[in-house]
């Protein structure tokens, strides 16, 4: 696990949105692992929101 995907755990609603396209860059540059612990820890943050599932979702269904 990175050490920056740990700090993610308590990030200001502004961070997390730029948290969440870091997340989809890397998982449209397939290192599927490192988005995966990205939207996993989003997930954790903000369990309703749509998105983090969707990416979840896809990241799953790829590996």
């Amino acid at each position: 696990m990175n050490a920056s995907v740990e700090t993610m755990s308590k990030l200001p609603p502004e961070q997390s949105i730029q948290t969440e396209i870091l997340g989809e860059y890397y998982f449209r540059k397939n290192k599927l692992n490192t988005a995966l612990e990205i939207f996993l820890r989003l997930n954790k943050q903000d369990p309703y929101r749509y998105k983090y599932c969707y990416y979840l979702g896809k990241i799953y269904y790829r590996l």
